[in-house]
């Protein structure tokens, strides 16, 4: 181990042509305030009572401009040869024991950018590389009458300006419902990011980036990895690693007992029973044919009809700087125990004879069991604090699921 310090590194790569980037990075890390690196955010379901589909994740650096480096391109002191719009910038974590990450890629927002003269200082807006998605046009024509959902991704994706930031492949897209459109003109003119968006939706899919800038589509199932492990304060091991729990609930606030597409609903009638009902209506103009839109609701109404346990909870960051979304985990949440009244020690079962101790209270409110599988929905990575937040939820789809063996 070299006990070192947990820091962060920031790197630029220029653009030095409309889709051509310099051949190397310059670290900029010495113009980047102390502090001046905001939370890292990404996530999948993007809000309480929504379903989400893209997993962007942004941060905001802010640097020092004293010298100019950081103005437009039309400065001769530029580090921007050709546009700040773009530039990519990649964020290192230094883990104080000789281990390094990439914690954070992405490309500047320049219509974000916000600069300090009295201050010298330049705030950037850094968006995770699909972000490209929303700056480029579907062309008329190119989405057909008949295509699958994958066919249509593929011919989004598939694209010059996509692929200066991205790596695609077509394997790489697997929808978790793969069917007809019936109307491809829907899509002339909109931006990739909105054409993907809604087919998305009716896939009941999610893109996502992975380590090597691949395009990834796919089901909402977590990822196959051996389980992280969170232990609560007073864990019986003294394995404790987390810092706060925040936001528990049952879930039920995505939970959609009925889901309505167009003029076709599917519903399960025992957990409106249940739960009440809670409906989802889904616009989706590209799809006509009333079976489609009935697999649709049916998928949907599949995978958000029962609750699942959610919670937001905080670790330090160097422990788990390799989580990414999607990732499995569980949370050990025993409870605290307080000595009895009159007694200074806690006793433990079968250490005493029957009648001659009390046993400990539990203090806490309650108790989750560690049996229960969770995956990451969301990240929120704090470099001021070196701290992350996990958004955790259950894993699986119904009632009896969602544990582990």
């Amino acid at each position: 181990m070299t006990n070192e310090p947990l820091r962060y590194k920031v790197y630029l790569t220029p653009l030095i042509s409309k889709t051509e980037y310099a051949a190397a990075e310059i670290e900029i890390s010495d113009y980047v305030e102390f502090s001046g690196i905001g939370s890292i955010v990404g996530q999948i379901d993007n809000g309480d009572f929504d379903i989400g589909v893209f997993t962007y994740s942004n941060v905001t650096i802010r640097t020092v401009n004293g010298n100019g480096k950081f103005n437009v391109p039309t400065d001769n002191r530029s580090l921007f040869p050709y546009s700040r719009d773009l530039a990519k910038i990649r964020v290192e974590f230094l883990d104080g024991d000789g281990n390094v990450f990439t914690t954070f890629k992405g490309v500047i927002n320049d219509e974000a950018t916000n600069q300090n003269y009295q201050k010298r200082s330049v705030s950037f807006k850094v968006l995770s590389y699909d972000s490209i998605l929303k700056k480029i046009l579907i062309p008329a024509d190119l989405i057909s009458n008949g295509d699958t959902f994958k066919e249509a991704m593929t011919k989004i994706l598939n694209r010059v300006e996509v692929l200066t930031l991205l790596n695609f492949d077509v394997s790489d897209l697997n929808p978790s419902l793969n069917l007809a459109l019936d109307v491809g003109s829907y899509f002339d003119d909109l931006t990739s990011r909105d054409g993907l968006n809604d087919l998305l939706l009716a896939s009941n899919s999610i893109l996502l980036i992975d380590d090597s800038d691949n395009i990834i589509v796919k089901a909402r199932l977590e990822n196959s990895n051996t389980p992280w492990e969170f232990y609560n304060e007073g864990d019986i091991g003294g394995r404790e690693n987390v810092i706060s729990v925040k936001k528990f609930n049952t879930g039920l606030q995505r939970t959609f007992n009925s889901v309505k597409v167009n003029n076709s609903v599917s519903n399960n009638d025992d957990y409106i029973e249940t739960y009440n009902l809670k409906q989802k209506e889904i616009t989706l103009d590209f799809i006509t044919t009333t079976a489609t839109q009935e697999a649709i609701a049916d998928n949907i109404l599949d995978e958000f009809k029962t609750p699942k346990i959610e919670m937001e909870i905080e670790v330090d960051v160097k422990n788990f700087e390799e989580v990414v979304l999607l990732d499995i985990c569980r949370f050990n949440y025993t409870s605290l125990l307080r000595k009895p009244p009159g007694q200074d020690f806690i006793s433990s079962y079968g250490q005493h004879d029957y009648g001659t101790v009390d046993y400990p209270d539990e203090i806490r409110e309650f108790n989750i069991p560690p049996n229960i599988k969770y995956k990451v929905i969301k990240f929120n990575k704090k470099p001021k604090n070196r701290l992350v937040s996990f958004t955790i939820r259950q894993v699986g789809k119904n009632i009896g699921d969602g544990y582990f063996s």
